[in-house]
């Protein structure tokens, strides 16, 4: 039930604003983590240096923007939990266009279309 309120959440976020795409995965990826940890306490941050993206992790599941993303696409593109107060209070780094890989990255039944 926890992951349809997280997809639903994720939605209304994303249609809000025509550029939500967008800004979410091309440089505010990291403040989707701090609106998301705001309402789900136990969102986790990973980030992945090969993507230069942050994702979230909640209840053992990890999105972003778009939805729901695969296990498979985490280990691949190395996403590694960040903790380090020091990185995540100098996190809100912006990404560039076009940065983040695409292929076979979200649960086809969990994308947000």
């Amino acid at each position: 039930m926890k992951n349809k309120n997280i997809i639903k959440f994720l939605k209304e976020l994303k249609h809000s604003y025509h550029k939500n795409e967008l800004i979410y995965t091309e440089g505010s990826c990291f403040r989707l983590y701090s609106i998301l940890k705001t309402v789900f306490e136990d969102a986790l941050p990973y980030y992945s240096t090969l993507d230069g993206h942050w994702i979230i992790k909640i209840d053992g599941r990890y999105y972003d923007i778009n939805g729901e993303i695969w296990l498979e696409y985490i280990i691949n593109k190395e996403y590694t939990l960040i903790e380090d107060e020091i990185t995540l209070t100098s996190a809100y780094i912006p990404t560039y266009k076009r940065q983040c890989s695409s292929y076979s990255k979200y649960s086809h039944s969990k994308t947000l279309k």
